[in-house]
């Protein structure tokens, strides 16, 4: 019997360890099945349409979520992407959902703030 509102992830790490030990620790999760894995991002396209998945749990190389999650959000607007740096360092939760957010204020400077806190960047009143 399939929940609703199960998470249905798709592992995408290129170790098969570390996926090992991922989905060793998602079977405790009541609410998380695991439907699948690659070890490659090339696959990832075919894999997230192929298993439904809802949350895939990346690992990839470098400082920043790879260009291919832009892609991936385009097909697939309700997918949550958990990504790993390989070294281990920090991860970053990616989605791309359609929210709004209501401010308190309509004075220029508490709205920039509002942005820099929901946004993470520096944001700069005009002069």
């Amino acid at each position: 019997m399939t929940n609703r509102n199960m998470r249905r992830v798709l592992l995408a790490i290129n170790t098969q360890l570390a996926r090992d030990a991922w989905r060793l620790r998602l079977a405790t999760e009541p609410d998380v099945e695991v439907v699948g894995e690659v070890d490659n991002e090339l696959d990832l396209f075919v894999a997230v349409r192929a298993t439904e998945a809802t949350l895939v749990i990346h690992a990839w190389e470098g400082n920043s979520p790879p260009a291919i999650y832009s892609h991936l959000f385009a097909e697939f607007p309700g997918l949550t992407m958990l990504g790993l740096t390989a070294d281990g360092e920090s991860a970053v939760l990616c989605e791309q959902r359609l929210h709004q957010q209501a401010l308190s204020t309509n004075n220029l400077d508490q709205m920039l703030a509002s942005l820099r806190s929901e946004l993470h960047v520096p944001l700069r009143a005009s002069a």
